[in-house]
C-alpha cells in the first residue's frame, strides 16, 4: 500500500517516468470518490493497494465541490509532472484552465477526465498501477523516459498500458485527405505497387479474318469436273512470327483471279495462320495498357509531391534536415511544458523551516481536531502527539518504534487514544511537560503509514512534535495556513500562524522561515 506522493518519489528517485494516462485515470478515481462527499484532498491523501485501487482517506463533506475540485487539478498537476513529456494538450488545458464549461465542479471534471481517457478500461489501469507498485517498492524496471527516436523495448507494464488506452493493430487504409499524410503516402504507394503487378489483359478472341481466295487449277478454264487445288502449298507449321499471310512467288496477275463456288469452299481451315492479326492486336492494346499505366503513376507522383513534398526533399538530401528540425521543435515544446508544470508546482508548495531560542524548545505542527489523522509517517521510529482542550490540562501521547501497524486496504494505520486531562487550565498558563520521546527513536523504514488520533473529549486540537529548536518540513502547500506552537518548560508558549504572506521565493522555489525566541513566563504572584 503506497501513497500517490510516495510512488512519485519513488518514481523519481530511480530516473522513471508515470505515464500520462495513469496520472489521469488517478485523478478520475479521486474524483469519483469524492462525489459522495466533497473534500480538499493531496496526494497523500490518496492511496493504491498491491491491487491497484484507489482510496481517498481525506474527511468527507469537508468542503464544497469547486473546492475539492480545484484540489484535484492540483493533483492531476502533481502527476503530470511526474509523467514528464507527452503530456496530451487536453490535459495541459485542463490544468491550466480548468473544465471547459467554467463550472468548477466535480461532475464536470469527471466528465473532461473521462473524455481524456476514451476508451477508458479500468481493469488494465488497475494492473498498470499494481505493477508499477510491485516494481517501484522492489527496485524493479519500471517505465524510463527516453530520448528521441529511440524506443524502449516493450515491457508487461506497456502492455497492460496498451490495453488500458485500446490499442489495436492498425487497418488497411485507403487514399484521403482525411487521413494523416504518412498513411496517405503508405496507401498510395501500395496502390501503385499492385498496379505495376496487374499485367496487361489481351482480349482472348480475335474478329475472323476474311476468307482467303482460292487460286484455279487452270486460269484459262471457267469450270471443271472435280475440284480446283491451289498452285503453291500452305506450310506445314506457319512461322512464328508472320505479319501477314504468305504469298506464292508465282501468283497470277489479278484478273486471273476468280470466285470459287460454293461447293469448292472448304468446311474448316485448320492450316491457316492469324497469328500475325492477333499479334497487331496484342501489341495495340499493350500500349493502350503501357500508356494509361504511364499516366497513372504520372498522377500519383504528382498527388505524393501535393501531400508530402517533403518527400522529394529527402530524395534530394534535404529529409534529414527537415526531421532535424521537427524533432527540435518537438523537444523545444516538451521542455515549455514541462517547465510550466513545475512552476505551477513551485507556486502550490513550499519549504518551512522554523527555528526558536533558547535551546530544546519543543516545536509542534497544528494537524487537526480529534478525530483526525497524521499521514505519510514512517514505519519503525517514534511519533509523540499532544491533546489540548480549551479549559482543560493537556495530554501527551506516543507511537513507539515496535508499535504494530494495522495492515488495511488503505494502508497501514495506526489507532491512537487520547484523553485530556480533568484538572483546569487557563490557556495563557498552559503547561505541556516534557516530551515522551525516547533516546533511541527506531530506525525508519520504507514503508508509511497514518495514525488515527481519537480524543476525548471529540473536536481537542491536536499538535504533532516534529522538532527541538529547529525544524524543517518540506512539499508544505503554501496556499494554506499552518498553525505552529513552540513551548520550553519556564517559558510562555507561543504561537504561530504561517500564511500565504509568509512565503517568499528563493532560486525559483518558496520558501518561509519562522525564527521565534521564547519570553521567560512571569512568576504568579
Amino acid at each position: 500500500m503506497l501513497t500517490v506522493d510516495r510512488l512519485t518519489a519513488l518514481l523519481r528517485d530511480k530516473n522513471a517516468l508515470l505515464p500520462f494516462e495513469i496520472g489521469a485515470f488517478i485523478a478520475l478515481e479521486a474524483t469519483e470518490a469524492l462525489l459522495a462527499g466533497p473534500a480538499v484532498i493531496a496526494s497523500a491523501d490518496v492511496t493504491i493497494s498491491a491491487e491497484g485501487v484507489l482510496r481517498v482517506t481525506a474527511s468527507r463533506g469537508s468542503a464544497n465541490s469547486e473546492q475539492a475540485a480545484r484540489s484535484v487539478i492540483a493533483l492531476l498537476a502533481e502527476l503530470l509532472i511526474a509523467a514528464g513529456s507527452g503530456v496530451p494538450p487536453m490535459l495541459l488545458e485542463l490544468v491550466e484552465r480548468g473544465p471547459t464549461n467554467g463550472q468548477w465542479s466535480l461532475s464536470a471534471l469527471r466528465d473532461e477526465l473521462e473524455a481524456s481517457l476514451v476508451p477508458l478500461n479500468r481493469g488494465a489501469a488497475r494492473r498498470v498501477l499494481s505493477r508499477l507498485l510491485r516494481e517501484a517498492e522492489r527496485g524493479g524496471s519500471v517505465h524510463r523516459p527516453i530520448d528521441l527516436p529511440t524506443v524502449p523495448a516493450p515491457s508487461r507494464v506497456d502492455a497492460d498500458l496498451d490495453a488500458l488506452i485500446g490499442h489495436s493493430p492498425v487497418p488497411e487504409i485507403k487514399v484521403s485527405r482525411t487521413k494523416s499524410p504518412d498513411a496517405e503516402l503508405d496507401a498510395l504507394l501500395a496502390e501503385m505497387v499492385d498496379d505495376e503487378q496487374a499485367p496487361a489483359t489481351i482480349p482472348d478472341s480475335v474478329p475472323p479474318a476474311p476468307p482467303a481466295p482460292r487460286l484455279p487449277e487452270n486460269s484459262g478454264t471457267s469450270g471443271g469436273s472435280g475440284p480446283s487445288r491451289m498452285p503453291f502449298a500452305l506450310p506445314a507449321e506457319p512461322p512464328p512470327r508472320a505479319p501477314r499471310l504468305a504469298e506464292s512467288p508465282s501468283r497470277p496477275p489479278p484478273a486471273a483471279l476468280e470466285s470459287p463456288r460454293a461447293d469448292q469452299m472448304p468446311r474448316s481451315r485448320p492450316d491457316l495462320d492469324l497469328s500475325g492479326i492477333e499479334e497487331t492486336k496484342g501489341r495495340s492494346t499493350a500500349w493502350l495498357w503501357g500508356g494509361g499505366f504511364v499516366v497513372l503513376i504520372g498522377a500519383l507522383l504528382l498527388l505524393v509531391h501535393w501531400l508530402r513534398p517533403d518527400v522529394f526533399g529527402r530524395i534530394g538530401g534535404e529529409g534529414d534536415q527537415a526531421e532535424e528540425q521537427m524533432l527540435d521543435d518537438q523537444r523545444t515544446e516538451r521542455d515549455l511544458q514541462q517547465a510550466s508544470l513545475f512552476a505551477d508546482h513551485r507556486d502550490r508548495f513550499g519549504r518551512l523551516s522554523v527555528e526558536v531560542t533558547p535551546e530544546r524548545a519543543q516545536i509542534l505542527l497544528f494537524i487537526g481536531r480529534g478525530p483526525t489523522e497524521a499521514r505519510e509517517l514512517e514505519k519503525g521510529v517514534a511519533h509523540e502527539f499532544i491533546a489540548i482542550a480549551d479549559g482543560r490540562s493537556p495530554s501527551r501521547a506516543m507511537v513507539p518504534p515496535d508499535a504494530q501497524w494495522e495492515s488495511t486496504a488503505q494502508g497501514f494505520r495506526y489507532e491512537l487514544g487520547m484523553q485530556t486531562g480533568e484538572q483546569a487550565m487557563d490557556v495563557d498558563n498552559l503547561v505541556l511537560g516534557p516530551s515522551l520521546l525516547p533516546r533511541e527513536m527506531g530506525h525508519g523504514t520504507a514503508d508509511l503509514g497514518t495514525v488515527r488520533v481519537v480524543t476525548t473529549p471529540p473536536g481537542a486540537q491536536v499538535f504533532q512534535l516534529i522538532g527541538f529548536t529547529r525544524a524543517e518540513v518540506t512539499n508544505i502547500r503554501t496556499d494554506q495556513a499552518h498553525e505552529l506552537l513552540m513551548y520550553l518548560d519556564g517559558y510562555a508558549p507561543e504561537r504561530r500562524v504561517v500564511g500565504p504572506s509568509d512565503w517568499r521565493a528563493v532560486d525559483g522555489n518558496k520558501t518561509a522561515e519562522i525564527r521565534v525566541e521564547l519570553v521567560e513566563r512571569r512568576p504568579n504572584r
